[in-house]
């Protein structure tokens, strides 16, 4: 409806431009890791990289993308690895769930405690992550 109404490039409901001071460590759903959210501040903040919120089009996109993936999984063939974040806010796991069901070759691992972001975690999930994806793909 909001695409439609052509707000498609607003700001979702309840999101907005990124405002460093209220990028802290207690208000972060990505990342438990202060050293990692202050470079990613500061990058965003120094380097003038920083994000707001997903637009009204990014989160349709979403959707549809979901929607999508979700029809095809059966298709296909490759090795696929899905790292899932066991307390994340910000993605439900669900549809990642159901996807690996379908997919022959899907592999899910749960990273416990790990929020949105998991290379952007504590070093014991990010190191984990790593490992799986080095493992994943042979290198």
């Amino acid at each position: 409806a909001l695409i439609l109404a052509g707000k498609a490039t607003n700001y979702a409901p309840d999101r907005g431009p990124y405002v460093p001071e209220e990028d802290t460590l207690e208000n972060s759903d990505v990342t438990q890791s202060l050293a990692r959210l202050e470079m990613n501040k500061w990058l965003f903040v120094n380097q003038n990289l920083a994000l707001g919120g997903p637009t009204v089009r990014w989160v349709n996109e979403a959707f549809v993308g979901t929607k999508n993936i979700q029809r095809l999984g059966s298709k296909l063939s490759m090795p696929i690895l899905i790292l899932q974040a066991g307390a994340d806010v910000v993605v439900k796991p669900g549809p990642q769930n159901a996807f690996c069901r379908r997919a022959k070759k899907c592999r899910l691992v749960k990273l416990e405690g790990a929020f949105h972001e998991v290379l952007q975690e504590r070093d014991p999930i990010r190191n984990r992550a790593l490992d799986l994806i080095r493992k994943h793909f042979s290198l």
